[in-house]
């Protein structure tokens, strides 16, 4: 089985179920159990309104920053939601330009990306 060092996961739906056990369990898991050295979440869409109002996938981005886990958010899409200062107000997110700042790389095998 091939060895990856980081872990980065577009998660773009607000699917609260698929957000708990796909989006936070991997990426929790990944970093707790050792599988990655480092995991980062880019939060797109919806999903940027679902973590500003739900209590327990706050907890969970907590828990993964707590980690060493890295989470980003685009700017663009929290506008168009209203969502900008909840966003911020959760705190450790990097708030990101798409096309400027938004870059997702694959610098060689030692990278996986899932898209959610």
């Amino acid at each position: 089985m091939e060895k990856y060092k980081t872990l980065h996961i577009v998660w773009t739906f607000d699917n609260e179920h698929c957000a708990r056990f796909m989006v936070f369990g991997y990426a929790i898991n990944a970093l707790k159990q050792g599988h990655m050295e480092k995991a980062r979440i880019t939060v797109c869409g919806l999903s940027i309104r679902m973590l500003c109002e739900n209590a327990y996938l706050q907890a969970s981005l907590k828990e993964f920053q707590a980690l060493g886990g890295t989470v980003c958010a685009a700017r663009e899409q929290a506008e168009d939601l209203h969502m900008l200062e909840n966003l911020a107000s959760l705190g450790g997110i990097t708030i990101c330009d798409m096309g400027k700042d938004f870059e997702i790389t694959s610098e060689g095998n030692d990278e996986k990306l899932m898209m959610l």
